[in-house]
């Protein structure tokens, strides 16, 4: 992920300064990102590597209006300081701003070069009549994974996750979640992605041979705040864990920044899940109105009782234990609960 400098440092040292005549030229998103607080030079994302990039001149020189009709006015793209136009284009008076946006292309193969590059352009209104150079943008061509694309370290969660694992006890103290810490790493930027995922243990021989994905369990965007040293905090919430059987997991997270540019799983930390498991396989409920004749109708809905109206019964649920919660539905309207 190479860092932004400022595009003072690409210029060239023995020219003397050009007036700025022409405005800078733009590399439209979705092909470039827009720039963070942080940045100077505009992310190109893996996305837009692959072909192609689209660099445009939105604003008219000054000049063209003074031009006869007929007369060609050419519009020279420059990579770096390279003295050859990667692209040319040209536009015939009498023009306007109706005729913009002009449209270079960078050629895919410079976008295989990593790291900051200057864009700029020329106009040239005739032959022998320049309008001048414009202002240069830097682009940031991005393809390593955060991390310079290494494991990043363990996830660090709390001593009591980590000797008795995730307990009906720790999330009914702790807000129904676990929390786990990400180290930083060396090279962190505006908004990298952390994501986390649990591989249940042990790990049979196919998962041991290839690299195994977990569905996504808990998610964090570094924001401003983590720049200036707020802890990096992946939250498994409880009905997440309550998701996965109980046992113990790998659990692990990936980095990817902004680019699209994603690094391989971090080191792992072994995380118990041990929760009371929610009863499975329930038995349909019963109705004994319907069992009468087949029906449910408004003498039933009248019944003066007990219970009175129309009632279901739950007859039995394997593995509850005292403080289960039922809640029954009626045509996915949910009904009083019952403990």
């Amino acid at each position: 992920m190479p860092k932004n400098i400022s595009s003072e440092n690409h210029l060239p040292k023995n020219d003397p300064p050009t007036p700025k005549m022409a405005a800078e030229p733009v590399v439209p998103p979705p092909f470039a990102l827009p720039l963070l607080s942080d940045e100077v030079a505009y992310t190109i994302p893996l996305s837009a590597q692959v072909g192609d990039l689209p660099v445009e001149v939105q604003e008219l020189w000054g000049g063209g209006d003074g031009l006869d009709a007929g007369e060609i006015t050419t519009i020279r793209f420059y990579w770096d300081e390279e003295p050859t136009p990667f692209d040319t284009q040209s536009l015939e008076a009498p023009y306007d701003e109706s005729d913009l946006p002009v449209v270079g292309h960078v050629p895919q193969i410079k976008l295989n070069a990593p790291g900051l590059h200057l864009l700029r352009y020329t106009v040239t209104l005739v032959p022998g009549d320049t309008a001048g150079p414009s202002g240069p943008i830097l682009i940031n061509i991005d393809n390593i994974a955060p991390n310079q694309n290494n494991r990043g370290l363990a996830v660090i969660f709390p001593p009591d996750v980590v000797t008795f694992g995730a307990t009906d006890d720790y999330l009914a103290a702790h807000g129904d979640q676990v929390e786990g810490v990400v180290p930083r790493w060396s090279d962190i930027r505006l908004e990298d992605e952390v994501t986390c995922d649990l591989v249940r243990l042990p790990l049979t021989t196919s998962k041991g041979r290839r690299r195994v994905r977990a569905d996504m369990v808990a998610h964090v965007t570094i924001t401003q705040a983590h720049l200036d040293g707020a802890p990096i905090e992946l939250v498994l919430t409880g009905d997440v864990l309550r998701s996965h059987a109980n046992g113990e997991y790998n659990a692990r997270y990936y980095l990817m920044d902004r680019a699209g540019n994603e690094g391989p799983p971090s080191r792992t930390s072994v995380l118990l899940i041990d929760l009371t498991p929610s009863p499975a396989n329930l038995r349909p409920v019963v109705l004994p109105q319907l069992a009468i004749d087949g029906r449910i109708d408004l003498e039933d809905a009248r019944d003066p009782g007990p219970p009175g109206g129309v009632y279901l019964l739950i007859e039995d649920v394997v593995g509850a234990v005292p403080g289960d919660v039922l809640v029954p539905f009626f045509n996915l309207i949910p009904l009083p609960a019952q403990v």
